[in-house]
């Protein structure tokens, strides 16, 4: 597991993983940055997995950053194409031309998650302890927290980087009476 992004998931990442062929089972957590395209379930499958033929259990967390694209998916499902019910995930257009994917296998049994956004679709997931959430265009709102504490009932430690006010404050008498939270 890496927290670091990485540049050379193209050029050393992919080949290294091509090499492994006899492996039955990979676990692999990647936050890939600066790509002109998604790493999504058609470029896993035709460019790994399809190498791995003694393979039987993938467990993935991958994150790409594109940069200066113009390639844009048409839904979530688009990310997801290939695996359809053992997988999850969901995409982040930001106005510079710039873009996150974010996939990961079901059920995830990693104890850390890439950081979300306010894009994350949810679930439960009860083996994370560890996560972040960013989002650099919109606030994290009351009902975003709601979801995250839903999804991590066990989570340990969640960092936040966010620099956008809250659109609708609520009280601390408004929190006390929300027993769902």
């Amino acid at each position: 597991m890496s927290r670091a992004t990485t540049t050379t998931y193209d050029d050393q990442i992919v080949s290294l993983l091509r090499q492994m062929s006899q492996l039955e089972k990979l676990t692999l957590s990647l936050e890939i940055g600066n790509r002109r395209t998604y790493v999504e379930g058609t470029h896993l499958n035709n460019e790994i997995l399809s190498q791995m033929s003694y393979l039987r259990t993938f467990i993935f967390d991958i994150v790409t950053h594109i940069v200066d694209s113009n390639e844009i998916l048409k839904s979530n499902d688009d990310v997801r194409r290939i695996f359809v019910q053992h997988v999850d995930g969901y995409i982040d257009y930001f106005p510079n031309k710039e873009g996150r994917c974010h996939l990961f296998s079901l059920p995830f049994t990693m104890k850390y998650m890439h950081a979300v956004t306010n894009n994350f679709p949810g679930g439960i997931f009860r083996k994370v302890r560890m996560s972040s959430i960013f989002d650099d265009i919109r606030s994290f709102e009351y009902d975003f927290f709601k979801r995250i504490s839903h999804s991590f009932p066990l989570l340990n430690q969640l960092t936040v980087f966010n620099s956008i006010q809250q659109n609708e404050k609520r009280t601390q008498e408004s929190y006390d009476n929300k027993k769902d939270f």
